[in-house]
């Protein structure tokens, strides 16, 4: 505005308006032994207010509202001009007390005193000056150089939609973190919707157009919801797939240990199932869950199949091998017999299951598995270092007894080809 004017009247340093004096005309009768300017300046002056009241507050705020809006405050008294009132407008200066007279005359020369032509910028304001200042006006606010009174309420609830926004992305991202579940995330964005309402409608200013600064707080808030959900799905597809790749790869090296075993095959997938069930979040948990069920259905398919075979494979290694030691190395002739007939069962009884179910559905083959399986638990258990302790401890007894037992043998013959040359002498 001060720079419009001073354009108009091309003094950019001068005051644009300057504001002109206030005249305070005063009925004698109420000085009350007060000279007529000290009681404009008691009238003008603040009231002290160390309670803060709020009635002297306002009080305060408009003397200071009127020094402000004048160059000077000049009081001026007036007589009474006739004892009936009621016929004042009927009498004529005659009939009127000539001391009201005179000093209404010098009350109109106190008025053209004052009221010196107004200055805009430093210069008189003539008619051809107003008019210019004028058309500038409204080329201003034409081109809405000049906020209007709607403007600049249509700005202030604009800055009310940008910070009720604000609020209800603050309360999303402090409410949940990343994936989340659905059901929490809907939770969320409710919680702050309404919070982010209860600010609008607090700070609104006019009620004209709320219902679309309310529409258009709904839509923005829809948009970032949108964009909350869609990166709640990227973010759990990420999580989720990684934790399912994890047991996936546990599955495929545990389906190539050179000892397999089926306790230890589930109880590895279980705990890797349970880290998935614990951390897996999100709207992507589902298809990931049914695509970890299906690979773990495949991959313990699977495992039996390999289970079992190699569990055979390994009991006709053993028999054969049993039969060779026991033949050739110890000679025990009962657990050589032992030997054949486990390999004769083992090449014979499968066919007997040709196209009537399976070997390994009998319940002997269960129990030797269950065998197996505690087997391992020994060897690889818990306890496994106590039992493999023991088992070399009971290989180094064995050896050493089978050591005495081949010195006491070779000392018997010794004593046996002694005894023979004696007798040939």
């Amino acid at each position: 505005m001060v720079v419009l004017l001073s354009t108009v009247l091309q003094s950019a340093i001068a005051i644009p308006v300057e504001p002109g004096s206030m005249l305070w005309v005063i009925q004698r009768d109420f000085l009350q032994g007060k000279s007529v300017q000290q009681l404009v300046a008691d009238a003008l002056a603040p009231v002290p207010n160390p309670q803060n009241d709020k009635a002297i507050s306002e009080t305060n705020n408009i003397r200071a509202s009127l020094t402000s809006i004048a160059k000077n405050s000049t009081g001026f008294s007036l007589p009474q001009p006739h004892l009936d009132r009621t016929r004042l407008c009927d009498l004529n200066d005659t009939e009127l007390d000539q001391r009201y007279v005179r000093q209404r005359d010098a009350l109109r020369q106190v008025v053209k005193q004052h009221a010196q032509q107004k200055l805009v910028g430093g210069q008189p304001l003539t008619g051809k000056t107003l008019a210019r200042l004028l058309q500038s006006l409204i080329t201003a606010l034409n081109a809405k150089e000049i906020p209007t009174g709607a403007g600049l309420i249509e700005s202030f609830n604009r800055e009310i939609v940008r910070k009720a926004l604000q609020m209800y992305q603050q309360k999303l991202d402090a409410a949940v973190k990343l994936p989340v579940d659905e059901g929490a995330l809907e939770q969320a964005d409710k919680a702050a919707r309404a919070a982010a309402v209860v600010l609008f409608h607090e700070q609104l200013l006019g009620r004209r157009q709320a219902d679309d600064l309310l529409k258009q707080l709904n839509t923005a808030m829809g948009k970032e919801h949108k964009g909350k959900v869609t990166a709640n799905v990227a973010e759990s597809n990420v999580l989720c797939h990684e934790l399912e790749m994890a047991c996936i790869r546990l599955l495929d090296a545990s389906g190539g240990v050179q000892l397999p075993s089926m306790y230890q095959f589930e109880g590895r997938y279980k705990s890797c199932e349970r880290n998935f069930q614990a951390k897996c979040v999100g709207p992507a948990r589902s298809s990931s869950e049914e695509r970890l069920q299906l690979s773990w259905k495949q991959a313990h398919s699977q495992f039996v199949k390999d289970y079992n075979d190699r569990l055979f494979t390994g009991l006709l290694i053993c028999s054969v091998a049993a039969i060779v030691i026991f033949r050739f190395v110890v000679k025990v002739a009962l657990l050589e017999a032992v030997g054949w007939v486990s390999v004769v069962f083992l090449e014979l009884y499968p066919h007997l299951f040709r196209g009537a179910g399976s070997m390994y559905e009998t319940r002997w083959w269960k129990v030797t598995s269950q065998v197996w399986e505690f087997c391992m638990l020994l060897l690889f258990g818990a306890g496994g270092l106590l039992v493999w302790a023991i088992l070399m401890g009971v290989v180094w007894l064995l050896w050493k007894r089978a050591r005495r037992r081949q010195a006491s043998k070779k000392a018997v013959l010794t004593s046996v080809k002694g005894d023979i040359r004696d007798l040939d002498v």
